[in-house]
C-alpha cells in the first residue's frame, strides 16, 4: 500500500445493502481495519463493530458480521487539510431494511456512549440507545445494526462531557 500524501477510501460491501458504502478516511483507519479483518473470527454470527472517523467530519460504526468485502482504495492526491464539519443527522442503517433511522439528539454524551457500547460487543449491551432531539428514547438491537453514522463533532463533544463527568478520566479512552 502506498505511503505518504495519498487520500484513502474504504469501499465497504455490506450484506443487505444494495450499494457499497464509500468513505474517505485517514491512512491509519485503513491500516486498523486491515488488522481487524485479519483477526476476525470465522464465525459469521459473531458481531463486532469497527468504529472510525472520516475526513468529512463523520463518525461511523460498521457491523463487521455484515461485511462481505472491503476494497481499500487510495488516490495519489494531496490530503485535505482538516476534517470538515458534518452537521447532518445521526443515521442508523438496520439489516435488510432499506429505510434508515435518521435522528438527532440534545445529548452528545449518550451518542458517544452508544458508539462505545456497540464497539464493546453485543454481550455488554444488547440494546444500546440514546435520547433523540425530543427527549424520546431510541433503543436498537445491536446485532441488527448494519452501520451507524453521526457527526464527528457530536461524538467529540460527548467524549468531553463524559470526561468532565468522570473528573477527567474517560473509561472508554485507549490512553486514559
Amino acid at each position: 500500500m502506498p505511503r505518504g500524501n495519498y487520500r484513502h477510501f474504504l469501499k465497504l460491501f455490506l450484506r443487505g445493502e444494495s450499494d457499497a458504502l464509500i468513505v474517505e478516511v485517514r491512512e491509519q483507519e485503513t491500516d486498523r481495519l486491515s488488522g481487524i479483518v485479519d483477526r476476525l473470527s470465522s464465525d459469521p454470527a459473531q458481531s463486532e463493530f469497527f468504529w472510525f472517523d472520516t475526513v468529512d467530519g463523520k463518525s461511523f460504526a460498521i457491523n463487521l458480521s455484515l461485511l462481505q468485502a472491503v476494497h481499500l482504495l487510495w488516490d495519489p492526491t494531496p490530503l485535505p487539510p482538516d476534517p470538515t464539519r458534518y452537521d447532518g443527522p445521526i443515521i442508523i442503517a438496520l439489516r435488510e431494511r432499506k429505510q434508515t433511522i435518521e435522528t438527532d439528539t440534545a445529548s452528545p454524551e449518550q451518542v458517544y456512549a452508544f458508539f462505545m457500547e456497540i464497539e464493546q460487543g453485543l454481550e455488554v449491551v444488547p440494546f444500546p440507545g440514546f435520547e433523540d432531539e425530543d427527549g424520546e428514547t431510541l433503543l436498537v438491537r445491536a446485532s441488527e445494526i448494519a452501520y451507524v453514522m453521526a457527526p464527528l463533532h457530536l461524538i467529540e463533544e460527548g467524549r468531553l462531557i463524559v470526561r468532565e463527568e468522570l473528573d477527567g478520566s474517560d473509561p472508554y479512552a485507549e490512553d486514559a
